[in-house]
């Protein structure tokens, strides 16, 4: 009897280690690099555009692994950095007078 205790604990707590695939969290973070990207903040905010970028790799690195909760953190991550540099992209470009 604690033998089936046992590893019905371990089933629920390595399935609910498992999680969900962060779908939506991943969709965000490449619609947030795809925009940083069309406002070349690979130029205008270089540091910002590469935490973005690198935060993006790893959380697919993490997705791939199966381990969504560091994929969402990665993502999110991915998302403000990328954000911040189309926002500063953004900035610098109009300050200069180029097109956004």
């Amino acid at each position: 009897m604690i033998r089936r205790w046992s590893i019905a604990v371990l089933f629920v707590l390595t399935a609910g280690c498992a999680g969900s695939p962060p779908f939506e969290t991943y969709s965000i973070a490449q619609v947030a690099l795809d925009a940083a990207r069309r406002a070349d903040a690979s130029q205008y905010s270089p540091g910002n555009w590469a935490k973005a970028d690198e935060a993006f790799n790893r959380g697919e690195i993490a997705y791939r692994d199966r381990d969504f909760g560091s994929a969402t953190e990665y993502f999110q991550r991915a998302t403000i950095f990328a954000e911040k540099a189309e926002n500063i992209s953004r900035i610098k470009k109009f300050q200069s007078g180029g097109v956004q």
